[in-house]
Parts: structure tokens; C-alpha cells; sequence
């Protein structure tokens, strides 16, 4: 053994690197470090006191003389630089270790400390006015005293993403943020207390040796390790508060009590069951799922179930059968209801659809009152309520639920827990976190619930549980017949799961009530300590047991009395009842709690008094809570139900609060329909259709349309009905399903006569939120310009009061000026819009490179100040450029008021995103995700002819075709197919309404390739020069183009376009003709060059209707035969 022992020490390897201050003060730099003056503890108490309490001695010889003594010929004391830099880091670490020193500086930096806040890189383009650090992007010495709530976790948890940068310091910053100044002004004060106080040079050596070792004392170990203390600190205090606001939300949820029928509104049913009857009611909000009603009776037990397939049916749909099936689901309900006769029928509060329900409920049992009115058993008046499904749903899922009800859909389940939930709310809890599964995580109860610790979290909330449930009190011999009850038994105070279930076991075995709370200890074994503990707070409820000789039945045993004071009680009754019988007086109890009236005469004070006398203590608040609940047992102590408010019903059903959905919010929603509001009588006696002069057609004064070739035709077409009325607004919808309104006057900053002139159904538009209704479940929305663009701030988010505004603006400058300038080929415009750059095309590209398909931005044109070019993104590697012509120009620097892109006119930039670049993008993504598309290196016709041929050598039998997107001609998609040897391809060009090919438009890919495949024999035609609706400006030629020419170049077209009006052919290009080629094709090759775009003549520009699928033997790899 001692040879084994002696083998393991020369194993085992000491550590061989030592600390700076180890090497210093085996070298003897701790007699150096001495001369300083003071010892850590007097500098401990300078600093507590804050005044020299201790002098500093004065040695007598300079530093560097000092020092001197102390250098060695090697090593890294050499010199006496590096002698006194070993003394001060000696000084510096028994200053930083001294506790006094520590408390006295904690106590200071904690005091004194204010943060500042600047976003990175990453945080200045992710944290917009949706991110809850927004108001706190930049902030500039907020003193940690002024921090609220859960600020400081908010700004912890943008940290740890990356997106902020947060620094405590004990002084205010007055420096420029790209100097460290941090501590300065305490730093000073902190050196006066080490400094002597003379002047000679000998002392002015010493005190700045002294001050570089207080210094690195305080900024190198002090502060930092300070800052790290108070940044714990802040954080378990923000944490806390979360705790806390998770324990009111839970306590809110717990203190309501459950349904209780009125006896004054109508006869009560079950009121022999401890709870009301319920019906309960769950759905999805997909129709193609039915709902289901189930009906607990009084004890929480399913009696009855109900299968409603149709409920979700609109009754005054358009579709009569759906209006039938409705109907019938209805008929079913009413039966349900007057088959079983509940209390109440509660509703799962999913979606919006549950208000529908709760009205179609509503207006069956009123018909039912009606119905049943001069019968002998009539339907009373039954309320239909909403509750939140969040617990229910978790048992739906669990595995306790399927354990329960393994034969029961999933929304039945959900149903059941929701009527146990109108019964009795503790029912569900305590099983929710009675469960092994961590069910109680699954709640949503704060936002930052995520950040608190799993146990905290639980032990918080299971408090307010025991609070709840032994308030209340548990009927044990409830809990033993029903188990979904059971669960409330392991809350109990001095029981607790194991406890709580090994008693109901005990019970269940003898197959016995518990008749007496004395039973406890003489039946189920429970300590003394324990029946203490519990036994207050275990209900017997005696008017439901049977009374025999053998058992004693206590009355109190069904009261909050604690069976310690029960004496007391009896003697109360017996003096409220003035008993002198020894027969009466046995029976006081009970005849008390029939007249508990006569305990207010009572002196309860004297009665204090003398229980104090015989040395029981200050009793008075038991006496007084004992006569309270002789007024009656186990009252309900909690809030009575009530219905939900609008605020909840919002919340619940739509998914929305306060931070996600506010007024000033800028959203994107999609136009559902245009509302106009028909014409009144006195308002229809004062209309004057109008002439127009041009056409000759008359115009309705109301709907705006012009078609009428007489007068006549304009009354006749008001008074039959035709006329849909005036457009008051545009209807939308939010991403969230929620409907919005906007009124007309609130979609452009011009007057606009009609919703038509601005949007159109289907469109994705930009709005910000005016007002938030509620009760309604709608928003009211403004897209104009102005407030879009909130110049004002009218809508912008409150920043904090130590918001940095200079540092935000002066980053914001940094970022648009931060790339080298160029020399500039465009007049520099003033347009304030987020895409906007002035910039040159090149930088518009790198600026793209990385973001997505779709994404656009505006630049000046090289065209002149008349004129923006907007460049978006087609696919990763191409770009198109599009000429926008500006008209009705305040000054050659600001924006037009009116946009053209060829023909089509816009009124601001966001109309063009939204009504062009989007439409066309979303085209676009259509093609670029088809099965058939090959990138092809930019529609390479080499790559194309391999792909083609390769095709085609593996299925002879069908001809391949395929799509990639033209680098050359961008915005144009080549259609490459192979019907015999030789490739042909055609182009199809994006537009705002679809895809253009051979001179038609269609509305999908997929009608497109239907007609190509029943029509790729025609001949292709032969291009000519045409106008573009969307001019398109080649990348490689921006800024070559001489303005005189393109204008004698546009006089060309415009001639051209005058002969083809007259009866000329239109014709699409086609990069790649047969052999022979058509018009454009270079001579001895099928492959022609870039060819203009045609003008769509209108008999030609029409739609089809689209397919979702290919007939005949097409393939799905993109070929046919």
C-alpha cells in the first residue's frame, strides 16, 4: 500500500503557474508595497467615512530610489519601471480584497450607477418600433433606480441576442461614446483619500504612484466586478417582478368563483348536487370538423353527448343547403337542451366563430322559453357564457385526459374539462399541477414567463393554489366518489401529494365515508400534527350523510372551525340561544346555524377577555372568524362569475394584446371588398347624373359608372336598385384575421371620388391603425401618404426620458453616409421614403445582394430629374430596372405627384411597391418555384439545348420544356421546349396582371402552360417594335443612353404604334426562332437577338380561367407528348 501511495504522488502534478501578485510578493515587493502610506483597512475606513480619518505617512526617499533596492540583475523585476508597477498591482489587489473597501463601494456603485444602452449592428435594423427594447434602443445615463418593471430582463435578453450593448458605470458619462470615461468623477474623489496633502516633489511622486494603484484597484478589479454584482442584482429583480405579475395573473384566475344558479331569476335544477349543470361546448374553426356539447350533471360527471357537424354554418348563408344543415344542428341542440335542462351552457372562447355560437345558442333557447311557456315544466331562462379553453385544451392533449376519456375525441375532451371548469375552476387546476408531465408549463400566463426558473415558477403559483384551495375547503368524501376531484386533496395544508393520496387510498379500501373529522386519526391514521394542520380545512358535509347510533356526526365538521375550537362555538350558540337544557343545548349547533342572527348580540370581547384570563392567548380575530362562519359554513369567499368583458373576449379569440396590436401600428392587409351605402330618398331627389363631353355617355352621380348612353337609363338604373350606392370605404382583412375599415377620405392625402381609383380587391396594402374597437373585433385604418410616412410623430412609440437622440442620429447619419463617394451621374433628389436611396445603380445592386426576391429600392435616373428608376430583385442574380416618369413637380428636388410606368399612373411610391413590385414579384416566385424551372445560368441557350437534349435522349416520346429567368432581358422568363430536333424558346414577360405570352395574359403558370400545350404548334409570331406598358432599362446600358436619342426613339415607337392601331398584327419576340428565323434573327443561326415588347391590342387582353392540373400524357418533369 505504501508503495501504491507513494507511485500516486509522483503522478499527481502540482500546479506550476503562479499569479502576478504571488511572483511579486515572492520577489519581497510586499515591504515596497508598505511604503505607500496606508494600510488597505485605514483606506477601508477613509473611504466609509469619506474623509482622512488615517494621514497617509510620507516616506522619506522617491519611488524610484525606493525601487532601486529591489531590482534584480534578471528576470521580470530588471528594472525599476517594473518594480513599481509590481508594488502598485500588490496595492491595487489588497485594496480591491479589503470587505470594508468592498461594502463601502458596492454600496456607492449600487446608489450611484446608470446605464447606457447602444443598439449593434445587427440590433440597428432588428429592433424597429414592434421590438419591446424600441423605446430603450439608445440610453444615456438612466440612473438603475429609475428602472420599472421588466425593463432591464427585456434589455438582458436583447443582449444575449446580440442586439444590444448595455454598460453600468458609477458616474455620468460626459464624454463622447467612443471614450471610456467611465467611473471618473468617483475615481477622483476616491484618490483625495489617499493622497498627502503637501507640496514637494517627493510627494507628488508618491501620490501618483498611489493614485495609479487606487486606479487600478477600482477600474480593473473594483468596477467590473461591481457592475457584474448590480447586473445580477437588476436581473433577479426584473425576474422577480415577472414572478410576481404571474402570481397576480394566477390569483385572478383562481379568486372567481364558479357558475352558480340564481334561485331569484328561476327555479334552481340539481339542487340536491353540489355544482350546477352544464353544458359545455368545443370547436375548431374549420368548418370540415364538428363540434361537440356535452352535459355534466351537478357531481362533474358526463351524462350526455351531442354531435353538431354543422355549427359553424352560417344561417343566413347563401347556400341552401348549408342553411338546412344549420338548421337541423340547431333542432339537435334545443332537444339536447330540453332533454337534459342545465344551469348553464358555457362555450370555448377559440375564436371569433364563438360569438356566432353564443348568438345562435342564445336565440334557441329564448324559442325554447317561448315554446315551453304554457307547459307544466317549462325552459327557464338559461345563460350562455364564454370561458377561456387555455386548461382545457391542455387536458384535451394529456395524457390523464386520454387515460379518462380514451374513447372521446379530442374536442369532447376539451369540452368536458370546460364544464368542469364553469363548476368548479380548482377542479381543473389542481389536476393541471397535480400532473407528472409539466402540463403547468404549457400555460400562458407573462410574456417573460420563459425567463424565470422552472422551480420558482411552480412553487409560486402552487402557493397561491394551497391559498385558493383551503380557502374554499375540500369535501373529501366529494373527492372519493369523483376523481376528477381528487387532486384538490394534495393541496391541503399538512397533507400534500403523498399525504393527500395516501389518505383517499385508505378510504377507498375500506370502501367507507369519512363521517367525522375525528376519523382522521382513529380511522386513517393521520398524526397528531398533522390533523392540526389539516383538519380546518377538510369539509364533511353532513346534510349529505346518513345518521346512525354508532357514528357521532359533529356539525361543526362542516364549517372552517377548527375542531381545536369547537368548545367555543358550541358555547357561542348556546349563549346566542339563551339554552339552559342539557337536551337543547346538545342540539345548539344546529339550531344556531338556522338563526345565526342571534350571534350579534354576543360581547365577543368579554368572551376575549376571560380566554385570556385562563392564559389561552389573544383569541378575539378566532372568535370573530368562528361567529362569521356560523353565519354559514364554507361560504364562497371568492369574487362571484361574471360574464367576459370586451377586453377579454379580444384577447382570446383573436390572439392579440395590448403589445402586439396598438394604435399607431403600421400593418399590411389585403382589400376584401369595397362598402358603399345606398343613396337616401332626399339625397336621391337632389342628384344630377352628368354628361361626360368626351365619350357622350352619361355618368351616375352615385357608383361613378359611365355607360349610359341616356339620361334615362341613369334614373332607371337608380330606381330599380342597380345602383350599389356611393363607396363610403375599403374593407380588409389583417394578417391575423381580424377585419379593418378604411374610409375613403383616409386613402390618399388627394381627394379620391372612389375606392376604385385607389385600390382593388385582392391587393396588399400598407396601413397604420387609428383605432382599435374591441367589442367589435375591426380596426380602423389609414393609408395616406402623410401618416404612412408620420413626419409629425403623431404615431411613433414614446421613447424613454433617457432616450439618446443624438447618438440615434448621429448612427442613422454613419449608416447613410458611411460609403465612399462617388462621383455622381444623378441630380441628388430629396424624397424621404424608407426605399429611397441616392445612390448609382452599382450601389443598388450590393444593397440587394443580400436581402430577398422581391425586395425593391428607388435611385435617381440618369435620365434626369424627371424621371426614377426602381431596381428589384427578379432571383438572386438578376435585377430589373424600371423607368418611372414624374409629373407635377413642386421643384426639380421633391417627388412628382403623379408616377407613370408607361400608361399606368401612380400617386406615390408605396402604391408602386404595392400595386407593382409585389404583384410582379409574387409572379415571379410562381415561376421560380415550378417543377419545370432550371436557372440555367441565366436562360444560357447552351445550358438550356443540354437540358432540352438530355430530356429528351430519356423520354423520347414527349417533348421537354423548361423555364429559367433571362439575365440578359430581365424580367422576361425564357420558355425552352424541344418538339423535334432543334430547341425553340419564347419569352414570357412578367406584368402587374400575370404572365404575357404570344400576346395574351395569364392570371397563373398554370393556365399558361394548359394553352402552350394545346397551341405549341402555331407559329410563333414575328416581333415588332412596340411599346412597353413597363419600360424596361437594361443594366448594362444604364446611364449610356443619350437623352435626345431616347426621345427620338420614343417619336418612332409612337409612329409604329399609330400604323399597327390602324390594322396591324401584333407580334410576342422570340429569342430563338425555327431555322429560317423570323424578323431579328441573325443570319445562318435559329437564334435571334433582344427583341422589344408588343402592345396588347384589347380584343386580345383577356383571362382565362386557371387549372390546377395538366390533362392528357404530360409529364411531370415538365415534358409532354
Amino acid at each position: 500500500e505504501e508503495r501504491g501511495t507513494t507511485r500516486l504522488k509522483g503522478v499527481v502534478k502540482h500546479a506550476q503557474r503562479k499569479d502576478f501578485y504571488s511572483l511579486c510578493q515572492e520577489n519581497g515587493l510586499g515591504s515596497l508595497a508598505s511604503k505607500f502610506g496606508l494600510t488597505p483597512e485605514q483606506f477601508g475606513e477613509n473611504l466609509r467615512d469619506n474623509y482622512q480619518r488615517h494621514e497617509t505617512e510620507q516616506h522619506s526617499l522617491e519611488p524610484e530610489e525606493t525601487a532601486d533596492d529591489y531590482v534584480q540583475p534578471s528576470g521580470i523585476f530588471s528594472s525599476v519601471r517594473a518594480v513599481l508597477q509590481g508594488a502598485c498591482h500588490m496595492v491595487a489587489l489588497q485594496i480591491a480584497c479589503e470587505p470594508l473597501v468592498r461594502q463601502t463601494v458596492r454600496q456607492v456603485f449600487q446608489t450611484r450607477a446608470v446605464l447606457c444602452v447602444r443598439p449593434t449592428k445587427k440590433g440597428r435594423k432588428l429592433i424597429d418600433d414592434t421590438h419591446p427594447c424600441f423605446p430603450m434602443k439608445y440610453l444615456k445615463n438612466k440612473p438603475v433606480r429609475d428602472l420599472r418593471a421588466d425593463e432591464f430582463l427585456k434589455l438582458c435578453q436583447a443582449e444575449d441576442d446580440h442586439l444590444l450593448e448595455m454598460k453600468l458605470s458609477v458616474d455620468l458619462s460626459h464624454a463622447n461614446e467612443r471614450r471610456n470615461v467611465i467611473g471618473q468623477t468617483y475615481l477622483e474623489e476616491i484618490r483625495q483619500l489617499f493622497y498627502r496633502d503637501e507640496f514637494s516633489l517627493l510627494v507628488e511622486k508618491w501620490n501618483a504612484q498611489r493614485a495609479q494603484a487606487v486606479a487600478q484597484s477600482f477600474l480593473k478589479v473594483l468596477f467590473p466586478q461591481m457592475e457584474k454584482e448590480l447586473k445580477l442584482k437588476l436581473l433577479e429583480e426584473a425576474k422577480e417582478h415577472v414572478l410576481q405579475s404571474c402570481v397576480r395573473n394566477f390569483q385572478q384566475w383562481l379568486e372567481h368563483a364558479p357558475f352558480t344558479a340564481q334561485a331569484e331569476d328561476y327555479t334552481v335544477l340539481n339542487k340536491d348536487e353540489p355544482c350546477a349543470g352544464v353544458i359545455a361546448c368545443a370547436y375548431t374553426p374549420d368548418k370540415t370538423i364538428p363540434a361537440f356539447c356535452c352535459y355534466l350533471d351537478g357531481n362533474g360527471e358526463v351524462v350526455d353527448l351531442l354531435k353538431l357537424p354543422h355549427l359553424l354554418n352560417r344561417r343566413q348563408s347563401p347556400v341552401e343547403r348549408e342553411r338546412e344543415e344549420k338548421d337541423e344542428d340547431l333542432k339537435r341542440f334545443k332537444r339536447f337542451v330540453l332533454k337534459r335542462r342545465p344551469d348553464v351552457v358555457v362555450v370555448a372562447a377559440e375564436s371569433r366563430e364563438a360569438n356566432s355560437i353564443v348568438e345562435d345558442f342564445k336565440l334557441c333557447l329564448e324559442e325554447l322559453v317561448q315554446e315551453t311557456e304554457d307547459e307544466d315544466e317549462p325552459v327557464h331562462p338559461v345563460p350562455v357564457e364564454l370561458l377561456p379553453s387555455d386548461v382545457s385544451r391542455i387536458y384535451s392533449k394529456s395524457l390523464r385526459g386520454r387515460e379518462e376519456f380514451c374513447d372521446y375525441p379530442e374536442l369532447l375532451r376539451l369540452a368536458v374539462s370546460l364544464g368542469r371548469r364553469a363548476q368548479e375552476p380548482l377542479f381543473e387546476f389542481t389536476s393541471l399541477f397535480a400532473s407528472m408531465d409539466d402540463e403547468v408549463f404549457a400555460l400562458n400566463i407573462h410574456p417573460l414567463q420563459g425567463a424565470i426558473s422552472r422551480d420558482k415558477f411552480v412553487a409560486a403559483l402552487e402557493a397561491e393554489l394551497v391559498t385558493a384551495v383551503n380557502t374554499v375547503g375540500v369535501d373529501i368524501n366529494f373527492c372519493l366518489e369523483h376523481s376528477h376531484a381528487g387532486s384538490m386533496m394534495c393541496y391541503v395544508c399538512g397533507l400534500g401529494p403523498r399525504k393527500g393520496a395516501a389518505l383517499l387510498k385508505i378510504l377507498k379500501q375500506e370502501n367507507s365515508q369519512l363521517m367525522n373529522r375525528s376519523q382522521l386519526v382513529t380511522q386513517c391514521t393521520v398524526g397528531p400534527q398533522v390533523f392540526i394542520n389539516c383538519s380546518g380545512f377538510i369539509k364533511i358535509n353532513t346534510s349529505t350523510l346518513s345518521y346512525n347510533d354508532t357514528v357521532y356526526i359533529e356539525m361543526l365538521d362542516s364549517s372552517r372551525v377548527h375542531p381545536e375550537t369547537y368548545e367555543w362555538g358550541r358555547k357561542m350558540a348556546v349563549d346566542a340561544l339563551e339554552y339552559m337544557d342539557e337536551e337543547a343545548i346538545g342540539n345548539a349547533i344546529e339550531d344556531i346555524l338556522e338563526s345565526p342572527e342571534k350571534l350579534r348580540d354576543l360581547d365577543l370581547d368579554a368572551f376575549a377577555d376571560e380566554l385570556k384570563r385562563q392564559d389561552y392567548g389573544d383569541k378575539r380575530t378566532t372568535l370573530y372568524d368562528i361567529r362569521d362562519e356560523l353565519f354559514g359554513p364554507f361560504r364562497e369567499k371568492r369574487s362571484p362569475f361574471v360574464s367576459m368583458i370586451a377586453e377579454e373576449k379580444f384577447t382570446l379569440m383573436t390572439g392579440e394584446t395590448p403589445e402586439s396590436l396598438y394604435e399607431g401600428k403600421l400593418i399590411v392587409c389585403t382589400v376584401q371588398n369595397i362598402v358603399r351605402r345606398r343613396p337616401m330618398r332626399e339625397i336621391l331627389d337632389r342628384a344630377n347624373p352628368i354628361k361626360n363631353d368626351r365619350t357622350g355617355y352619361w355618368q351616375c352621380p352615385f357608383c361613378l359608372k359611365e355607360d349610359f348612353r341616356e339620361m334615362g337609363l341613369v334614373w332607371q338604373h337608380i330606381d330599380d336598385g342597380s345602383c350599389p350606392g356611393q363607396g363610403i370605404g375599403v374593407r380588409v382583412r389583417l394578417e391575423s384575421g381580424l377585419s379593418g375599415f378604411v374610409l375613403t377620405k383616409n386613402l390618399s392625402d388627394k381627394p379620391v371620388n372612389a375606392p376604385e381609383e385607389r385600390v382593388r380587391i385582392g391587393m396588399a396594402i400598407h396601413c397604420r391603425i387609428l383605432k382599435v374597437n374591441m367589442e367589435k373585433f375591426s380596426v380602423d385604418l389609414t393609408c395616406r401618404s402623410s401618416d404612412l410616412a408620420d413626419k409629425e410623430g403623431r404615431f411613433s412609440t414614446p421613447r424613454d426620458i433617457y432616450y439618446d437622440h443624438i447618438q440615434s442620429e448621429a448612427d442613422q447619419k454613419k449608416e447613410s453616409g458611411g460609403k465612399k463617394e462617388v462621383k455622381q451621374k444623378y441630380i441628388r433628389r430629396v424624397i424621404v421614403h424608407p426605399s429611397f436611396k441616392n445612390c448609382s445603380y452599382e450601389e443598388v445592386e450590393n444593397d440587394l445582394a443580400d436581402l430577398e426576391q422581391g425586395e425593391a429600392f428607388f435611385r435617381p435616373s440618369s435620365k434626369g430629374p424627371d424621371h426614377l428608376t426602381i431596381t428589384w430583385k427578379v432571383t438572386d442574380s438578376i435585377l430589373q430596372h424600371v423607368d418611372i416618369q414624374e409629373r407635377d413637380k413642386p421643384n426639380p428636388y421633391s417627388l412628382g405627384r403623379t408616377l407613370l410606368i408607361g400608361k399606368e399612373e401612380y400617386e406615390d411610391l408605396d402604391e408602386i411597391l404595392a400595386r407593382f413590385v409585389q404583384l410582379m414579384a409574387a409572379y415571379a416566385r410562381e415561376l421560380l418555384t415550378n417543377k419545370c424551372y432550371r436557372s440555367a445560368n441565366g436562360g444560357d441557350r447552351k445550358t438550356l439545348e443540354k437540358l432540352l437534349t438530355d430530356e429528351r435522349d430519356k423520354n423520347p416520346k414527349r417533348i421537354p420544356y423548361f423555364f429559367s429567368a433571362s439575365k440578359q432581358l430581365p424580367g422576361k422568363f425564357v420558355l425552352a421546349y424541344q418538339p423535334n430536333k432543334k430547341p425553340r424558346v419564347e419569352y414570357i414577360t412578367i406584368v402587374p396582371d400575370g404572365f404575357r405570352y404570344r400576346n395574351q395574359v395569364y392570371g397563373s403558370i398554370n393556365e399558361l402552360v394548359k394553352w402552350f400545350k394545346a397551341h405549341f404548334k402555331d407559329p410563333i409570331p414575328k416581333p415588332v417594335v412596340a411599346a412597353a406598358p413597363s419600360p424596361v432599362v437594361p443594366s448594362n446600358v444604364m446611364g449610356m443612353v443619350d437623352p435626345n436619342m431616347m426621345s427620338n426613339f420614343q417619336a418612332a415607337v409612337d409612329t409604329v404604334n399609330q400604323q399597327r392601331s390602324v390594322g396591324g398584327t401584333p407580334y410576342t419576340p422570340s429569342q430563338w426562332a425555327p431555322a429560317g428565323g423570323g424578323a431579328g434573327s441573325t443570319p445562318g443561326s435559329q437564334y435571334g437577338g433582344q427583341q422589344p415588347q408588343p402592345q396588347h391590342p384589347p380584343h386580345q387582353q383577356q383571362h382565362h380561367q386557371q387549372h390546377h392540373h395538366h390533362a392528357g400524357a404530360y409529364g411531370g418533369t415538365g415534358q409532354y407528348g
